[in-house]
């Protein structure tokens, strides 16, 4: 197989903005009807987080947390 990093994979009730976790600065919100879609660059990739929504604006720094992921393996699928 091919070496390097995989892809990171949680489960949307996984991942949360709130007090706790990493700072990242939003690149992006979308609106969803229900709920938003948050956007942060991280290194070349980009996280994206589903969650309510919130008046935060682009450029803003928020918290992170992934309470649970899985690792796959380079070249995946």
């Amino acid at each position: 197989g091919r070496g390097g990093p995989g892809p990171l994979v949680s489960r949307p009730e996984d991942v949360g903005l709130g007090a706790e976790g990493t700072p990242l600065p939003l690149s992006a919100r979308l609106f969803l009807g229900h709920a938003a879609e948050y956007r942060f660059p991280v290194g070349d990739t980009l996280l994206r987080v589903v969650g309510p929504p919130l008046d935060v604006r682009a450029g803003q720094v928020l918290r992170v947390s992934l309470r649970k992921a899985r690792l796959f393996p380079a070249g995946f699928p």
